[in-house]
Order: C-alpha cells, then structure tokens, then sequence
C-alpha cells in the first residue's frame, strides 16, 4: 500500500485497512508512505472504460452499467474517450457488450456514454482511491474507554481518536460491528454531535441508553415505533451540564446515580414521551464528606436488611455512605473512615466488599474486605480457639492489633500475647477503626405557639437514645455503665437494647447530643429524642 503523503509508521504492523471497504492486512512497514499487507477480501477491480466520449464525465463521479448493474467511481479521466473507475458495492465488473451488437451504457450525474467492444473494458492495477478506511480500535487510534450492553447490543465509547462516538454492534451479535448501509440490523457508528460534549466518558442501560460526557448526560430516545437502531439514533441531553466522572453509573431507587466532581446526581425517568428523563443534585448538604468520588457500587439488603446503600469511595481514601428513598423524603449521607485508605467498592447481593491499602507489619498490603456489622474491628481475622489466636504474630507481626470474643472482652494487644484465664474463642483478631465511630445530631428546632427559637441559649435536659444489642457506649459525656445492679460482675456484661436516658447540664446557644464509644465494642443506635429548656 503506498499513500500519498506521509502517514504510516510501524504501529500499524498488525492492524486492518479497508480499501473500498475491503480488507487488507498490514504485516509489514516500510516508510512513511508505504507498508506491505496480506490482502483478506478480494480487492475490487480498478477498469479503464473506453467509451464513444468521456465529456461530463469526472474524478469523483459515480457511474453505473445499464446493463451490468455494476457501480464504480471515476478516479482517472485518462482522455476525451477513456476514464478509469474502482468498483464500489459490487466486484461485478463493467463489460463491452451484450449479445450481438448490445453495447454497455455507462450513466453518470452529468455524462452518459457507450461501450462498443469488450475489448474497450480492461482491468488495470488497484488505482489511487480516496475511499479507505482505518481500523478504530488499537495504539494508533486508542481504545474505548467505556462498554455497556443495551438492547442485545455491544456498545462502546470514549475512543481516544473519536471520543464522542457511540460505536454499537448488530443486535444478537456482539462480535460484528459491520454497519453495512445503516439499516436497522446493522451495527451503529454516530457521534453525539454536541459541541460542548466532547468525550463520552461513561454509558448506562436503563429504560434507554445513557451517555455521560465530559459536559452532561444524554439518553438516546426510544420507543415502541422507534427502537435503539442506527436510522433513529439521536442523543438528547437533560440535567445541568456537568463533567460526569468515571465513577461508574450505578441503578438506584428507580434512577440512575452519578457523580460530577464531588456532586452525586440522581437521574430519573420522568414518563413524558418527549423528555424521558431529568436529572438533579442529591448531594447538596454533603460536600464536606465528598472528594472527587472514583468508584460507586449500589447494595440492596445490605447486611441481610431492608437498607439500600450507595457506597462511594473517594480520591482521598475515605467513603461516604448514601441513603436515599424519594418515596419516603429520606436523604442521609455518613463519611466512613478507617486507617488506611479505601481505593474500590463492590457489593454482591447483600454483602459489600472493598479494597483496602494499609500498612500491615511496616509493609502496604492490599487488602479485600467485607463490611460485616458481627464485628466492629477493621480488617478483622477470626481465630477459632486459643493455640490459633496465639499465633496471630505470623499475620499481623508487629502491628499493634485487638482482639474481641463473642462474650465482648477485648484486649489491646502488641507482641507477645499471652492470655490468662481466655475465654472461649472465636477470636476476632482486628484493627480499631480510626477514627471510631462518632453520633453528633444536629442543633434543636424549637417551635413554641410560631415561634422559632434560633441563636437563643438552650439546654438539653436529657436524652433517650434507642439502642439495639449495644456495649457501653458515652453520650452527652456520660458513659454509660457496663454494668447494671441486677448483674453478676464475674460474668462478661450483657448487651442493652432499648431506650437508654442521659441527663446533661449546661446552657449553649446550639447544644448537639454528641455519641461515641471508648472501647471498639458493638454499638447499634435506631433513634435519639431529646427533652430541650429554653
């Protein structure tokens, strides 16, 4: 293959171009402006056509045989009588007659001549054509960046060279990308078309295709007259435009959850056949625990209950933690923190694992782990009896590490261990959560006969904090006690479940109840009430 200019280089050893859309094989480079290639389809025929004239005939135009229904471009006008064309949409070639005195008539947009003799049509070396086409995927173009399947179909987007295509394979047939002449079989190539998008950076299959770019989302409109084919393609953009991130789409509460920057964005189908969807913040009062999310995962029936959570993992290591149900105006986010740094989320069913990057034994490990609520200890090991708990050293080296049993004893342990009168195992073998777990509520709203106190000194008297299978626990600075009167202190203290009352003392202009635990022991609060002097 020669070109005409300038423009191989030895990256293409390997891929495939199409000359007049058929294929070549590149196997090797030798400047420039020249490679050697295994031809793969046959190659259309490049014939000189000598006619009764070639006036009206020119480079570029398209030319048909009326009687051999062949096709071909015209790439040379050689003289007054002969042109030079490259078969196009056929390899039938032209010919000179037909029977006996039955000449080939050639049509063009402006010229129409005759062909007298076969002798006057002849086959020539492959002409210099301008219709040739380059494989999208591989080091000279890039790759795609994102994939989704939607509608039996295999789409890509985000390709370095082309990163506002939506590429899209045939339906049924995930392998062939050949978008033949766009009917509604054949695969998809379509640019969004939006100036300000200029990269699709992420898809999502939902009742439509969405497609996040680096300046707003769109959806590809779909209907029962109007499926997802290449003759009805188009891209409506909805929400504000902002520069979706590559932290991944996720399905959630009857919409689609995203992230911009550090905005988490909920999109939702609005049942209005002219604008299927709308989009808007869910983030508002909660950019404090969000840094540039990099991943985001959904679990439904997180740790077995009725919760659905949206994880998201930081630029910085730290996670914040999503509830939302529209249905009942819900909205809670919690940061969640640990020593080391969370780098990715995954949920499975009801479980949700992480990866972890700690520093283990003087040594950064990473780690997967699953956030199980049966242990309040981080990157937790479990050790079924004493001889294996003793041996913890082999794991943990010298990290300082606790150890909880099921009767909730525990101990701060540093090497070597040793264990007097132990209790009966299974051991959990763990990191406390740094920083543990801390409960702030926010200022009270008094409302007294329509009238709001605001900035006035208040005192909050006491408060009741529901508790459910909790160790002791402080509140309001007062811990409360592990043990109670009725109990048998040389048994391990049991559990509370229930309202448990703190009284404080003390005026402020915006006093909180503030909850946090001493000891890295089960702790699980439902509500709090409060009881407020003004």
């Amino acid at each position: 293959l020669t070109s005409s200019a300038a423009w191989f280089s030895a990256a293409y050893v390997g891929l495939r171009l199409r000359y007049a859309g058929r294929e070549v094989l590149i196997t090797g480079y030798t400047s420039p402006t020249q490679v050697s290639a295994t031809v793969t389809e046959e190659l259309p025929r490049t014939q000189r056509l000598v006619m009764t004239s070639s006036m009206g005939f020119s480079v570029g135009d398209v030319v048909e045989g009326l009687l051999s229904n062949s096709r071909g471009k015209v790439v040379t006008v050689v003289n007054s009588t002969t042109i030079e064309v490259v078969l196009i949409d056929s390899l039938a070639p032209f010919i000179g007659t037909h029977g006996v005195n039955v000449w080939e008539t050639v049509l063009g947009p402006t010229g129409k001549a005759s062909i007298s003799d076969a002798a006057n049509v002849t086959t020539v070396d492959p002409a210099a054509f301008d219709e040739w086409d380059e494989q999208v995927f591989g080091p000279i173009w890039g790759y795609p960046s994102c994939v989704e399947i939607h509608r039996a179909r295999l789409c890509f987007g985000g390709v370095t060279g082309i990163p506002g295509a939506l590429i899209a394979s045939k339906p049924d047939n995930l392998y062939d990308h050949n978008v033949g002449k766009g009917n509604d079989g054949d695969a998809i190539f379509e640019t969004i078309g939006n100036a300000g998008a200029s990269g699709i950076v992420q898809m999502h299959s939902a009742e439509q295709l969405l497609v996040m770019t680096d300046n707003g989302a769109f959806y590809v409109p779909e209907a029962s007259n109007n499926p997802f084919r290449p003759s009805g393609i188009s891209f409506n953009p909805f929400g504000n435009p902002w520069a979706i991130s590559t932290a991944p789409a996720r399905a959630y509460d009857g919409g689609v959850l995203m992230v911009s920057g550090s905005l988490v964005i909920k999109a939702r189908p609005t049942g209005d056949t002219t604008r299927q969807w709308t989009a808007d913040e869910v983030s508002l009062l909660s950019a404090h625990m969000l840094n540039d999310p990099v991943d985001l995962a959904v679990g439904s029936n997180f740790a077995r209950g009725p919760e659905k959570y949206a994880f998201l993992v930081n630029s910085d290591g730290s996670m914040a933690v999503l509830q939302l149900i529209e249905a009942q105006e819900t909205r809670n986010m919690v940061p969640w923190k640990t020593a080391g740094e969370y780098r990715s989320v995954a949920c499975l069913g009801g479980d949700c694992y992480v990866c972890v990057r700690r520093v283990i034994d003087g040594s950064t490990v990473y780690l997967l782990e699953k956030f199980d609520p049966a242990t309040s200890l981080d990157a937790t090991r479990v050790y079924a009896d004493v001889s294996a708990v003793n041996g913890w050293q082999a794991d943990w080296g010298a990290t300082a590490v606790t150890i909880i049993t099921a009767d909730l004893r525990y101990a701060l342990a540093a090497p070597p261990l040793l264990l007097e009168d132990p209790p009966a195992g299974p051991y959990h073998v763990g990191i406390v959560p740094s920083p543990d777990f801390e409960i702030e509520t926010l200022p009270p709203v008094v409302d007294l006969n329509g009238v709001i106190y605001t900035g006035e000194p208040m005192r909050i008297l006491r408060c009741w904090v529901q508790a459910r299978d909790s160790a002791r626990f402080t509140s309001m600075g007062t811990e409360l006690t592990a043990y109670l009167v009725t109990d048998h202190v040389d048994q391990p203290p049991n559990k509370r479940s229930g309202p448990q009352v703190f009284e404080s003392l003390g005026w402020k202009i915006e006093p909180t109840v503030r909850i946090t635990r001493a000891d890295p022991l089960p702790v699980r609060i439902l509500g709090i009430k409060t009881e407020v002097a003004v």
